[in-house]
């Protein structure tokens, strides 16, 4: 219990912290390096990040971004005249450039009425008028943009991993190792054979879901889920290895080596501090997928955001239900444990009536 709310406490704390770092995730220095870079706005919303789907930046980069990139971070005549966004206006027109002249430090040739070059802008009057002074074109539609936001499919894949790992599958088998050690699960190490298969199944989903992200993201480690989720993929990879190489248990009559006590320790409370902090990172991850969705109408992606709410909701409520039965078989087994005692009866009939597992007495979270 003193390990379970330490956890919390940490996590919590982290998440405060980490909320108050927004800036780690863009490169202000890269506004310098395009027209008018730090007076981009999208729908009305300032957009620091340029380059990235969410105004503060994001694992994802719209196409200017990847645009930007491919031009090696520079403004070019070439970078200028494209339309990244393609809403009929060059990024030139958009940021204040028509004539694709500016470099770093000059005064753009425009300073006002700048739009964004890699998201289309919502069918606004004042969206409308300047499209048709610059070329007669009038913007994209708002349900245009919303089919560009679409999520790309390795991100799709990427969410469904992790939230089906770190969500509920890992959870799940953290609760078997630490309370149905007791009635039926205790015969033969069914707790302990179901322990392993579950973990291993979460811990192939994680290793999926993070290869598919680590090799579609250009910049790593750039901003708080991407480290959050780093170390969150190293410590379940750690925590399985660790169950794989544990101390002997002890036997009949032995006492726990200082080895085997400090492995029991650190497996159990390292295990729940990550599954905590994997459901911060969850959350973390949501919120960036609501940063892609930014100046799109909700009911454009309210499917998305439902459905993605109902998962996880789904998800807390099969964790809390599997809880409480957890609790009820330990506080059933404790009961009839006691009424054994009281019987004189507790030492021989437990080892009559509970056949040794290997790991019987191991509460492994190999989260």
């Amino acid at each position: 219990m003193m390990m379970t709310r330490t956890a919390t406490t940490f996590a919590t704390v982290g998440f405060l912290l980490l909320e108050t770092l927004p800036l780690v995730l863009s490169n202000p220095v890269y506004q310098f390096l395009i027209p008018n870079g730090d007076s981009v706005f999208h729908n009305g919303e300032p957009w620091p990040a340029v380059g990235h789907a969410a105004p503060q930046g994001s694992p994802i980069f719209n196409p200017f971004g990847v645009d930007f990139r491919a031009a090696d971070k520079k403004w070019t005549v070439e970078l200028c005249q494209m339309d990244s966004d393609g809403d009929g206006l060059t990024n030139g027109e958009e940021l204040g450039d028509p004539d694709c002249v500016w470099t770093p430090g000059d005064v753009p040739t425009r300073t006002t009425n700048i739009s964004h070059p890699g998201l289309v802008e919502s069918a606004e009057e004042d969206d409308a008028e300047q499209a048709e002074a610059v070329d007669g074109s009038s913007q994209t539609t708002t349900a245009a943009a919303t089919e560009q936001l679409e999520l790309p499919s390795w991100l799709v894949v990427h969410i469904a991993c992790m939230m089906l790992s770190w969500g509920l599958i890992l959870p799940v088998g953290a609760i078997m190792a630490i309370s149905f050690r007791g009635a039926g699960f205790a015969k033969n190490g069914v707790w302990f054979q179901f322990h392993v298969g579950i973990q291993i199944l979460g811990i192939a989903f994680t290793i999926a879901g993070f290869v598919v992200a680590f090799t579609n993201i250009v910049d790593h480690f750039k901003d708080v889920h991407q480290i959050m989720g780093t170390v969150v993929f190293a410590g379940g990879l750690a925590q399985a290895v660790m169950g794989f190489i544990r101390p002997h248990k002890p036997e009949n009559g032995e006492s726990a080596t200082a080895l085997r006590a400090v492995w029991e320790y650190c497996h159990k409370g390292f295990g729940r501090i990550i599954i905590v902090l994997a459901w911060v990172n969850i959350f973390l991850g949501v919120k960036l997928v609501k940063n892609f969705f930014t100046g799109v109408p909700k009911e454009n992606t309210s499917t998305i955001f439902n459905g993605m709410n109902a998962i996880l909701g789904i998800q807390a409520a099969l964790c809390l239900v599997l809880t409480l039965m957890a609790i009820f078989v330990k506080t059933k087994d404790n009961g009839q444990d006691q009424n054994d005692k009281e019987n004189g009866s507790d030492g021989d009939m437990k080892r009559t009536t509970r056949p040794q597992d290997d790991d019987d007495d191991d509460e492994q979270v190999s989260a």
